[in-house]
């Protein structure tokens, strides 16, 4: 709605032109609706421009962006906006590094001040129309007795500072009875008694705020106004605080505005949301729990569909019959949302490539094709296609690739094909596992396996551990006889390393140190993880993140029509699902030959790559399973 050039390069395509400063707004969603193609497409051009032409530029508006990742949501309305968590270099840690060091770095990019009219017009424009939480307040604004679940207005501070939850009292820490449950409670009572006066005491302030008709200079007025001195008021703002939180610097005119960055606002000329995470828990919530949250409701949903039409013992045409109607009556998904799934735009952008590890000894294997296997005499055990976990064992036999671990092979090296196997720093491989070349465009790889317990999974624990961090070549390397399990070689055992001959060192020290390359925050996202797991979405996690993301999507969701359960089982009268057969004998798909010739086919088949084919033969072996 904001962005002239989308408006007009769709009238352009349509033979026409317009003053998009004299179009209102129902004219401008009748345009955008009439070519969502052009729309999507712009979109995804505009983020690519402010990826590569700002953030990622020597302009540096945040710092220089080490790494990224973003992702493209759809909210109901239809028009599309994006998830970014970007590392900055040299971004103080929270608690590893002052709380002055994170507050000077965030006043350097964030700010909620509102612009001089005067001097810069343009960007107090943009702040006015975007930035400003509505005084009106939302329904999805109000959560219980909470006016505003996302702390509007926001409390005025003289400068950006970080408040924390009151630690205990002295005589508290000596108490030896301090975690029985009835001191937990009484602790608890005394916090809740201290935020409520909190409250209470700042009752006035919060109702100034609230009133449009009420003028204040400065902080200092407002708290004249309502009896408050500068010590007191600080006081009750930390005794508001349930986790460590972010005050930006703010006059109490400002108190509507959500923060932002001037010079990507002024160039994306949308609302945004930017906040230096101090929390890991709630990073990983938002990122994992909604920025994927429809894909998960849709793959439980199925799930529950397949098991309940298997359970009545229907035929599979009525099985894929109930499958197809259960997604179209509960997937929304916008115009937009279907160019991009349908013209292939990308949905995520990394600026690392992703390979996955299995280190599980029961590891699932792709077989090679059935052309493959057809030459292959009967007894033959080479039926599997190879991984890289076979590629790294096959690794040339020089000092720099034997003191290799399976985690930097990964990492560090990729499979190359045809052309590229005569390119610079290609390796060949042993046992005619193909070739590897050094990653040179981009940076290391970033590696995945899955996690296990140390309490509950043990084995697999310290299995994952030795198979990414100890350098071997065979499985036997990691639990010899004299170590029968995976834990005892961890804990017990030593090892010679080819670069230290007669030297043994101890297992656990060789993975700590290659660990601390790939695990720098292991423990953190793991309890951030079990938390999420054990507690559920926090929705405070995401008011805090995104509040005007948040609120789009609470209203997105109230306007939604609600499912009459009546209508479940009624079928929606699509063409593809009601072709007769020529016998008139039933209702089944049509048939048609196929177009294309086997060799086309098979030319095709031969072009996927590792994951394309292994999503190609998964559903080739859940079809001749069931028909």
């Amino acid at each position: 709605m904001r962005w002239p050039e989308v408006i007009t390069a769709i009238k352009a395509q349509q033979g026409e032109e317009v003053d998009f400063s004299e179009l209102d707004w129902t004219t401008k969603c009748e345009i955008l609706r009439s070519n969502p193609v052009t729309v999507m497409r712009m979109f995804e051009k505009r983020v690519d421009a402010l990826m590569t032409h700002l953030l990622l530029s020597p302009a540096q508006p945040i710092g220089e962006v080490e790494d990224y990742f973003y992702r493209v949501e759809f909210q109901a309305r239809g028009s599309p906006h994006i998830h970014l968590l970007a590392w900055v270099k040299g971004a103080p840690e929270f608690e590893n590094q002052s709380d002055q060091e994170v507050c000077d770095f965030i006043d350097r990019y964030i700010t909620c001040q509102l612009p001089d009219p005067t001097t810069d017009p343009e960007l107090h424009k943009i702040v006015t129309e975007v930035q400003l939480h509505s005084r009106k307040h939302s329904k999805s604004c109000k959560k219980g007795n909470v006016l505003c679940r996302y702390g509007f207005p926001k409390l005025p501070v003289t400068k950006t500072t970080i408040t924390r939850p009151r630690p205990q009292r002295p005589e508290e820490d000596e108490n030896e009875d301090q975690n029985r449950p009835d001191g937990k409670k009484a602790r608890q009572e005394a916090v809740r008694k201290a935020m409520n006066d909190a409250r209470m005491k700042l009752k006035p302030l919060w109702d100034l705020l609230n009133d449009p008709q009420a003028s204040f200079d400065n902080l200092s007025d407002l708290l004249t106004k309502c009896d408050l001195s500068m010590d007191d008021y600080n006081n009750y703002v930390e005794a508001l605080s349930t986790s460590s939180v972010i005050l930006l610097k703010r006059d109490p005119k400002e108190a509507w505005v959500n923060g932002y960055n001037p010079d990507l606002l002024r160039a994306w000329n949308a609302n945004m949301d930017i906040q230096f995470v101090l929390d890991s828990y709630s990073c990983i919530m938002y990122m994992l729990s909604y920025i994927s949250k429809p894909e998960h409701e849709m793959n439980d949903f199925l799930k529950n569909v397949i098991k309940g039409v298997r359970e009545t013992n229907i035929n599979e045409e009525d099985e894929m019959k109930n499958i197809m109607q259960a997604y179209s009556k509960h997937r929304q998904v916008s115009a937009q949302e279907s160019v991009a799934r349908t013209c292939s735009l990308p949905m995520k952008k990394c600026s690392r490539n992703v390979v996955f590890i299995p280190t599980d000894d029961d590891a699932l294997k792709m077989s090679l094709p059935l052309s493959a296997l057809h030459n292959k005499d009967p007894d033959s055990e080479d039926v599997w296609m190879s991984g890289m976990i076979d590629k790294y064992r096959a690794r040339p036999r020089t000092l720099e690739f034997e003191m290799m671990c399976l985690a930097d092979f990964v990492s560090n090296y990729r499979v190359v094909y045809g052309r590229q196997t005569k390119g610079k720093n290609v390796h060949q491989l042993l046992n005619s596992m193909g070739f590897i070349q050094k990653r040179t465009v981009g940076k290391a790889a970033i590696i995945r396996y899955a996690r296990f317990s140390e309490e509950k999974q043990p084995e697999k624990h310290y299995g994952r551990l030795v198979k990414l961090y100890v350098p071997h070549r065979f499985n036997e390397q990691l639990k010899p006889q004299r170590y029968p399990t995976y834990q005892e070689f961890y804990k017990g055992a030593f090892v010679e390393l080819p670069a230290y001959p007669g030297i043994l060192m101890p297992v656990c020290a060789i993975v700590k140190s290659h660990q601390e390359k790939y695990e720098k925050h292991s423990k953190e996202v793991d309890q951030a993880f079990e938390q999420l797991q054990r507690e559920g979405p926090s929705e405070n996690a995401w008011t805090a993140f995104a509040p005007e993301i948040d609120v789009d999507r609470l209203e997105c969701i109230a306007e939604q029509e609600d499912v009459d359960p009546g209508e479940e089982d009624v079928q929606d009268d699509v063409p593809e699902y009601q072709i007769l057969r020529e016998d008139g004998d039933g209702v089944v798909p049509q048939i048609e030959a196929p177009q294309m010739t086997a060799e086309f086919v098979r030319k095709m088949f031969r072009s996927l790559n590792e994951t394309q084919a292994a999503i190609f033969y998964t559903v080739r072996q859940w079809c001749q399973k069931r028909v």
